[in-house]
């Protein structure tokens, strides 16, 4: 179900949303780079549980930018500082 908003509510929603998308594939990137890295001996089950959270981080992102596109909205390009 759409949200009725008026253009100011879209923008301010919009403005919310964008820390969130660059901390949510900021979060990603660094459960993929933990998973790239495990060793020792519980390696294979930390790797799998790893990379169950990155798929599931992967589905999150995709939130934000499917809003702004309903909304008619471009996505930003802005990237985090740690980036």
């Amino acid at each position: 179900m759409a949200l009725a908003l008026n253009e100011s509510a879209r923008q301010s929603v919009a403005e919310h949303l964008q820390p969130v998308l660059t901390k949510l594939l900021d979060l990603n990137l660094s459960v993929k780079h933990a998973h790239w890295n495990v060793r020792g001996s519980g390696f294979r089950s930390l790797h799998l549980q790893l990379d169950e959270l990155s798929s599931l981080l992967g589905e999150f992102t995709d939130v934000p930018p499917a809003w702004h596109s309903s909304q008619g909205l471009l996505i930003p390009r802005h990237r985090s500082t740690t980036l």
